[in-house]
């Protein structure tokens, strides 16, 4: 196939897949579609590592491309936002008892905790 084949494929599948995450959607289009995929191509060259593949990946994308997010995309949004923050906090939690373990060695931080530690 031709790459133009290609790129209509690849925007219905786009649209397909807004659908089966939010249902049916009048702003779910081939055109807005082909702006996600420009917005993947400017994120990708500006160097931003994004997530697509989540609903709320996929949401973020459809807002950024010129989209307005339906109810259900906010709500995915709001929802994966809040667990983003929650893991963050664990890991700095983790990160911080670790450290202290760290230390016991007398060395500076070196990322090693000897088994005797334990």
């Amino acid at each position: 196939g031709s790459n133009a084949e290609y790129g209509k494929q690849w925007y219905q599948r786009r649209v397909r897949g807004l659908r089966e995450e939010f249902g049916e959607c009048e702003q779910f289009t081939e055109e807005l579609a082909a702006e996600m995929k420009t917005q993947i191509l400017e994120n990708a060259a500006s160097g931003r590592q994004e997530e697509y593949n989540s609903r709320a990946g996929l949401a973020i994308l459809f807002d950024q491309a010129g989209g307005k997010m339906t109810p259900e995309m906010a709500e995915v949004v709001t929802k994966s936002t809040k667990i983003t923050s929650f893991i963050g906090e664990l890991i700095d939690e983790i990160k911080g008892t670790w450290d202290q373990w760290d230390n016991r060695d007398g060395e500076p931080q070196d990322n090693t905790i000897l088994f005797e530690h334990f």
